[in-house]
């Protein structure tokens, strides 16, 4: 906590001097200490309150922000509506094209499951992104000095030259040695220039790993909790682009995808739930794991048609606030005896 109050104290001081300027000018000393004073614990105290409001939330899903209609209850709501809708739609769809129940069932089960693997992997690399792109403004790329570089050097030397023979008209008792002296020194300037330049572009070309690794600093945990609250708001904006691309792919692999009407409407649905769920803090989990014969999870799980003490098949996953956390909605499970 010294070092963050200390950290936090030196903006301060910039801060309080750029903005209370102005108004400090017809104040007695008196008065300007303890308008600064004033000023500058104000400004702490407002600091430390953000850092402790985001340490206290950060990675926490038992606090919910209650104006965040994507917050972990209502993507469970939407979670079972999902199952309820536009699952048995598509399911009737499945079975009408000649599939029988355990094939729709498994067709379905596994498209949330791509669903699911694919928002969850693009939301980690969003997220990634986000942060390098704040903290490292090479964005893990090395900046190379550009070939104009060059061609600047050579227009500088090009300028001394002319320079030097402007000179030359002027002191013809100097000539001889104005024009050994100069180059002399245009002739190390173009071999220093080019010699900076090679370098640079033999740095670019070696492999990654023999370059130097910049040490990038830590994100401060309230910026961490704002940018946070950025991809939360801006992933519901990119939800159709995760879609596109997640059926692109899809019918690439599965043509038949395209001839599915309803079924487009139902990976849709999928793909915006498991994007939503993927970008939560921490990420909400589905669990996929109900082999066939294991023994009946009431707690993760409820009956399709059938009960019973082992699980035949499973229907759909259960839905967690976070890996190994509670339960928000329970999955569904062929049972038998």
């Amino acid at each position: 906590m010294g070092s963050t109050y200390q950290v936090l104290l030196s903006h301060v001081l910039t801060e309080t001097s750029l903005t209370s300027s102005n108004r400090t000018c017809s104040l007695t000393p008196s008065q300007l200490t303890r308008f600064h004073s004033l000023t500058t614990h104000s400004i702490i105290e407002n600091r430390l309150s953000q850092i402790a409001g985001a340490r206290l939330t950060q990675g926490n899903p038992n606090i919910a922000d209650l104006s965040d209609q994507n917050r972990p209850t209502k993507l469970a709501e939407k979670y079972s509506e999902l199952y309820d809708n536009e699952w048995t739609d598509t399911y009737e769809e499945l079975e009408a094209n000649g599939l029988n129940e355990i094939e729709a069932i498994g067709k379905l089960l596994a498209i949330l499951k791509e669903s699911f693997y694919f928002c969850h992997k693009t939301a980690s690399h969003y997220w990634q992104n986000m942060q390098q792109a704040v903290t490292d403004p090479f964005h893990g790329k090395q900046t190379d000095m550009s070939q104009d570089s060059e061609v600047q050097f050579q227009q500088q030397g090009a300028s001394f030259q002319s320079q030097s023979q402007n000179n030359q008209s002027h002191s013809q008792h100097h000539h001889s040695l104005a024009q050994g002296d100069q180059s002399q020194f245009q002739s190390n300037k173009t071999d220093q220039s080019k010699s900076q330049h090679d370098q640079c572009w033999e740095e670019a070309d070696q492999p990654k790993s023999k370059q130097t690794l910049r040490q990038l600093p830590d994100l401060p945990i309230e910026y961490s909790k704002q940018l946070h609250d950025i991809r939360k708001t801006m992933a519901v904006d990119l939800t159709h682009v995760v879609q596109e691309e997640f059926i692109r792919q899809l019918k690439k692999n599965d043509p038949a995808v395209a001839g599915m009407e309803k079924g487009i409407f139902f990976i849709k649905k999928c793909v915006e739930l498991c994007w939503l769920m993927g970008i939560q803090d921490p990420p909400l989990c589905l669990v996929f794991e109900c082999p066939a014969g294991s023994r009946f999870n009431k707690d993760l799980f409820r009956a399709y048609t059938k009960g019973g003490k082992h699980v035949d098949y499973p229907v759909w996953p259960a839905m967690l606030l976070k890996e190994n956390g509670s339960v928000l909605a329970k999955g569904v499970a062929q049972g038998c005896a």
